[in-house]
This record gives structure tokens, C-alpha cells and sequence, in this order.
């Protein structure tokens, strides 16, 4: 039957096994526990081989076939709001899941806790980051990325090699080169425009991760913004799709004073919007192009500093503060 069409067609495996020492291992042992008992020993799965035993079982034994899952817009999801969802089905005529991880028999056989629909992919609306997130309630549904536990709501795909178990199975996911290309990103605006009906205009989109990974804490760096007197300005990003400026700083004899001054000003900063911000209003930082006095009566004052304690912006006009504020 033709596979231009379903999750078979996503599927792309290579023309000829490969040896894998690890499954040459692997299967030794099952051999062994086959005509001697089911009991592992101390040496069973480091017991050394020679090139002569590899030479002559490696056929049979070593040999697997390799491949791998090609998320992308030929053919489309089959629900693109949903996006790309992965789990098991049946062969032929699978249908259900867009990436068939595999088939129920094979679950059922090996033990492996996988749903018809376990997880999906999509990219997100505010931001066209690339995401995965758990499709099923069940506890049981295991569903990780670099170790991490995934629920239902979105972990961001924002490096460029991540590790993504499905209860059993273990993969590892990669950006294409391609997803780095113009090209890419029109498919991809087309994806988000036209089959879901996004936003046709968004104020920040995402870039491709690179191949290079730097982490601080939660958050990975992604493209230079910018370089200041005492360092540069990364974008960063987080699992939950949190964007942020990470400035890393160099620390030296000729750098400091003024390093430390930034660390209080900054910390100052973070203190002032814990206390007035705790009703999530936004503490804006402006330049005035004016000064005020030292002189100036506190009565005229008062309405400016209530209007910020309320998270209102005042312009010196509709303050009434004009006079004061340009002297």
C-alpha cells in the first residue's frame, strides 16, 4: 500500500543494519539466560569478547536496524491545532497517533505503559517555539525530557540535542539544519498562519536552537543580543517557555567596582518590584527628560507617587506636575 500518507511516512529507515555493541551485548545475555537460567551474574554483562567471537556472531546478534521519526510539515498533522502527536497503533492502515512509536502487540509483549495518544508536538502561538506535552492524565503515561518529568502543559524543545523517554522507549530528538533556514521559517509561518490561524504579526519569535548548548540554572543561552562595557547579552529560554536577557558579566581587578555596582543596583531593583509588585502590576523604568527639585513641596509629589504605587504612568501634563517636573 502507498505510505505518502499517515505516520508511516514519517518513519525513515535506513538501508542497511548497523552493529551495535551494546545490543551484541544485550543479546548475548538473553542467550545465555536462555540455556542456563534466568539469573544474571557479576560478569555476564562485562565479560570481555574477542575480535574472533564479534567476527563470528556479529550477524547474528550485533546487528540492528537504525532510523528515526522526521517531524515535519509533508504531510501536516492530522490535527494542527492539536500538532504532531506520538504513541502506538496497529500495521497496516495505522492511524491515530502522527508518529507511530510503535504497535500494540509489541507494547503489550515488552511492558511498555504507551498510549494510543501519549505526547504531542507543536509550535507555540506566542512565540513559534517548538514544544512537547504530555497527551494523557493517567500518571502512568511516563513522559520525560533530559530527565525531567512532562505533564500535559508545554516543556520547551530549546536545545539543540534533548533526550525524550515514552515510559520504555528512549530517543533522542534533534533540530535539522534545515530548521535553521529561511526556508524553514516560511513553512513554518505558513503552518502557524494559514492551518491554524494564528497571528499573522507576533513580537518575538523564537530562533532555532544552535549546536553549541550554554545553560546557567533553568535557562538556556541562545543568540548574542547585543555586548555592553562588561559583557554580553544573551538570549535566553527556559522548559516553560520563559524568555529572558541573560547579561554574563567578566569579574576583574579593572571591573569590580563597577560590577558590584550593577549587582546592587539589580538586587535594589528586584527588591522594589517583590514590594510593589505583588499584585502583578508592572514596574516600568522611564528616563525623564526633566529633573526634580530638591525643593520641591511634598504635596506635589504625592499624586505622582500614589499614581506609581498603583501602577499608573503619569505624563508630567496629565499629572499636573509640569511646572515642577521642568525645572
Amino acid at each position: 500500500m502507498p505510505h505518502d500518507h499517515g505516520p508511516v511516512c514519517r518513519m525513515q529507515v535506513k538501508p542497511t543494519q548497523v552493529y551495535d555493541g551494546d545490543v551484541h551485548q544485550l543479546q548475548r545475555e538473553l542467550l545465555r539466560r536462555l540455556q542456563h537460567g534466568d539469573g544474571f551474574t557479576s560478569d555476564s554483562l562485562t565479560e570481555p569478547f574477542s575480535d574472533g567471537e564479534v567476527a563470528a556472531s556479529i550477524r547474528e546478534l550485533g546487528q540492528i536496524w537504525t532510523g528515526r521519526y522526521l517531524v515535519g510539515f509533508q504531510p501536516l498533522p492530522l490535527v494542527p491545532d492539536l500538532g504532531w502527536t506520538a504513541g502506538k497503533g496497529r500495521l497496516p492502515g495505522a492511524s491515530g497517533a502522527d508518529l507511530l512509536l510503535c504497535t500494540v502487540a509489541f507494547a503489550k509483549k515488552h511492558g511498555i505503559n504507551l498510549r494510543t495518544l501519549h505526547a504531542r508536538f507543536n509550535f507555540d502561538l506566542q512565540n513559534r517555539a517548538f514544544f512537547i506535552a504530555g497527551k494523557s492524565s493517567s500518571q502512568h503515561a511516563e513522559l520525560t525530557v533530559n530527565g525531567t518529568i512532562v505533564g500535559r502543559q508545554m516543556f520547551t524543545l530549546n536545545q539543540y540535542s534533548m533526550k525524550i523517554e515514552f515510559d520504555k522507549l528512549k530517543y533522542v530528538f534533534q533540530y535539522t539544519d534545515w530548521a535553521a533556514t529561511p526556508a524553514f521559517r516560511r513553512e513554518r509561518d505558513n503552518y502557524m498562519t494559514d492551518t491554524r490561524n494564528g497571528p499573522q504579526a507576533i513580537d518575538f519569535e523564537m530562533p532555532t536552537p544552535s549546536r553549541s548548548v550554554r545553560t546557567i540554572g533553568e535557562w538556556t543561552l541562545s543568540a548574542p543580543l547585543g555586548r555592553g562595557g562588561m559583557g554580553r547579552v544573551f538570549l535566553a529560554s527556559n522548559s516553560k517557555n520563559q524568555v529572558a536577557a541573560v547579561k554574563i558579566v567578566e569579574w576583574n581587578s579593572s571591573t569590580k567596582d563597577s560590577v558590584d555596582c550593577e549587582v546592587q543596583t539589580l538586587r535594589k531593583l528586584t527588591a522594589l518590584a517583590k514590594e510593589w509588585d505583588a499584585d502583578e502590576r508592572i514596574v516600568v523604568l522611564a528616563v525623564l527628560q526633566a529633573r526634580l527639585s530638591p525643593t520641591v513641596p511634598a504635596r506635589h509629589l504625592h499624586p505622582l507617587v500614589q499614581g506609581i504605587r498603583n501602577g499608573v504612568v503619569f505624563t508630567p501634563e496629565d499629572s499636573g506636575l509640569e511646572d515642577v517636573l521642568q525645572q
